[in-house]
């Protein structure tokens, strides 16, 4: 599962001087208190009841663990190596706590907390890999990617490096493309990729069924029957940030094959 982390740009969280405005999120079940981006108790199951207890938090839904109502209170000044707030505070942050609430805490913990570089180094001990994709100071974006996640990315990234190079592919299209002529598929069917590569058609027909439109791919008007067949495809890289896999290919042109 691939997580992002951007913290909230509502506030001015350069100056820790001033005291960071509290917000409403919302668990499970119960409407929950937040403050410096970190859950600190559950409130009501009612909005409004929540609203009256902190008229001044603001209304973020932001979400997060809920627990039953006991809840454990602010966080807390212990050991680097210890949570100091949420289910679990006090005790040790290891391997033996479930891998889903290391990412969890991970997320809530602030970004210049000394325990974020901790949670980390445990994460990695489970095959966690990091990355910054921001390094913005006090706002970065980070994204963190289990081992198998890793390997799949790696695996997808070299894929479009391939195509890229030979500027041609063969594709199984399992779908129609959408209305702008987008279409996602695997280009490998022998080996699953972190993602499914985005490919564009340079012009759609629209077509109903029972009412519903739907899309093919047109050639000189028409459309073109692509669902459920394999297609040789000419192609150019279109790049859509600052990573050089992200983007899609512009189909230039194409080719049914014979289905063998």
């Amino acid at each position: 599962m691939l997580n992002n982390l951007n913290t909230t740009d509502m506030f001015d969280m350069c100056d820790k001087s001033k005291p960071l405005p509290q917000e409403i999120g919302f668990g499970d079940e119960y409407y929950t208190l937040w403050e410096w981006g970190v859950y600190v108790k559950n409130i009501s199951k009612d909005l409004e009841t929540a609203k009256r207890e902190y008229p001044d938090a603001v209304v973020t839904l932001r979400k997060g663990m809920s627990w039953t109502p006991s809840d454990y209170g602010k966080p807390e000044d212990l050991p680097v190596n210890l949570f100091n707030f949420g289910k679990y505070r006090g005790e040790e942050i290891s391997t033996d706590i479930p891998a889903s609430y290391l990412e969890w805490y991970w997320q809530a913990v602030l970004v210049w907390d000394d325990r974020r570089e901790y949670v980390e180094s445990v994460m990695e001990q489970l095959g966690y890999v990091f990355e910054t994709i921001d390094n913005a100071p006090y706002n970065p974006i980070h994204h963190f990617y289990t081992a198998e996640e890793m390997a799949l990315k790696v695996a997808y990234e070299k894929r479009v490096e391939e195509i890229k190079a030979l500027g041609e592919v063969v594709i199984h299209v399992t779908h129609n493309p959408d209305c702008d002529g987008f279409i996602a598929c695997d280009p490998d069917s022998s080996s699953p990729t972190y993602r499914k590569v985005g490919f564009k058609f340079p012009a759609v027909a629209e077509y109903y069924y029972d009412g519903c439109p739907y899309y093919m791919p047109a050639v000189k008007g028409k459309g073109k029957r692509v669902k459920g067949r394999d297609l040789k495809v000419t192609v150019s890289w279109v790049s859509e940030g600052d990573d050089p896999t992200d983007g899609y290919f512009d189909i230039l042109s194409f080719e049914v094959l014979k289905n063998k």
